[in-house]
């Protein structure tokens, strides 16, 4: 595991985040794979994660999907014949997981951002919308480094602050910031989804993500121009 210090009130932080993430995920579980229905609003994701893992990482090599949710990303890349994991923080969505081709481990929000996996145990992580929520992203990167093969790839994405469906996005993140407003949208019908923006924490532009790849041990590809308001990252472990 990556070796870092953080100070109490840090630390209390880090936890504060952690389960208030797991609590919204748990809570949106129970319809989570209609996002991934055909005319779903996340279905695009799979094919984005396949695309680039082809590229880079071909079956059967292992991966590692981080914040895998109910799994509908792992299930697709286990039937094109890659050896899948997947991992997250809320019990409620792998419960909705389904069991078959795919590993599942729950992993234990108090430990955060340990992961109960080998030094180099997998030939790529990929993360899709996770590294948003993390309490502390340089840590995350450095203990998924740590589970990567050198020559090994990460694939990830974050949200696109050039995008303007972002920008609406971090106006009413500003706003759930006072808490008047979070005290009346928590009571109302937006309330998961103003509760997931409030803990959506890690919004930065692609060149930071880029720096921190840099710093965690890998050497990110450039990235591609505005597409959509999620931006795929891609980065290999670098061999020395």
């Amino acid at each position: 595991m990556s070796d870092f210090a953080a100070s109490s009130p840090q630390l209390e932080r880090n936890s504060r985040q952690t389960i208030e993430t797991r609590a919204v995920f748990d809570e949106k579980s129970t319809k989570w794979d209609e996002n991934y229905a055909p005319d779903g609003r996340m279905s695009a994701r799979i094919g984005r994660f396949v695309e680039q893992l082809r590229k880079h990482v071909p079956p059967p090599a292992p991966v590692l999907d981080f914040g895998c949710g109910t799994g509908q990303i792992a299930r697709a890349l286990a039937k094109l014949g890659w050896e899948v994991t997947g991992c997250d923080i809320s019990k409620g969505m792998l419960e909705h997981a389904s069991k078959d081709d795919v590993r599942w481990v729950e992993l234990d929000a108090a430990s955060a951002p340990a992961l109960p996996f080998a030094d180099a145990a997998f030939e790529a992580v990929i993360a899709s919308s996770v590294l948003e929520y993390v309490s502390d992203p340089a840590a995350s990167l450095l203990e998924l480094a740590r589970l990567i093969r050198p020559g090994g790839w990460i694939l990830f994405t974050v949200p696109d602050l050039r995008h303007p469906l972002i920008w609406r996005e971090e106006l009413i993140r500003f706003g759930i910031r006072f808490a008047p407003l979070w005290s009346i949208l928590r009571r109302s019908r937006w309330r998961v989804p103003a509760a997931s923006l409030r803990v959506s924490i890690n919004r930065h532009s692609l060149r930071w993500w880029q720096g921190l790849l840099v710093q965690s041990g890998f050497k990110p590809m450039p990235f591609r121009r505005r597409e959509s308001p999620l931006a795929l990252l891609a980065a290999q472990r670098r061999t020395n």
